[in-house]
């Protein structure tokens, strides 16, 4: 290494390093643990609920080819197209315990509601579970 380099090198080992705001993977490990827990409980309910890869950060073009495509603003992470004699089928906005949901979100909540879907915001993997449950009721029961 030349000493130009080295110096380099060593001024960038000294200086302060940037701060940089840690992204929470907490709605990530919900949705993890939900899926797992799922594929456990029932296959036929897991084989029909998935994830929309909806959100994240994209550059420009990126962002302009997916809107183009298709993507909208506001639509729930997870759903479960598994209808019931009340619901066309489920779909669930995972939230951080501090998350709060956008005005994208919420107009698209109510949309899914007047449309027949049921709509819930969860909190965590087991409060998930339990929407799941309950909105399946009697149609859906554990795998034996």
């Amino acid at each position: 290494m030349k000493a130009t380099q080295r110096s380099k090198v060593s001024q960038s080992l000294c200086q302060k390093p940037v701060e940089r705001k840690r992204r929470s993977n907490e709605e990530a490990s919900h949705q993890k643990a939900f899926f797992k827990w799922l594929s456990l409980w029932n296959k036929d309910v897991r084989a029909l609920t998935f994830h929309i890869p909806n959100g994240g950060s994209r550059n420009v073009a990126e962002a302009r080819s997916l809107k183009a495509q298709g993507v909208t603003s506001g639509v729930p992470d997870i759903f479960c197209a598994w209808p019931t004699k009340d619901y066309a089928g489920l779909w669930l906005e995972f939230k951080s315990h501090n998350g709060k949901i956008t005005d994208s979100q919420k107009a698209m909540g109510k949309s899914l509601l007047r449309a027949g879907y049921q709509y819930f915001v969860v909190y965590s993997w087991s409060e998930a579970r339990n929407v799941l449950s309950h909105y399946l009721g009697d149609t859906a029961t554990r795998d034996k």
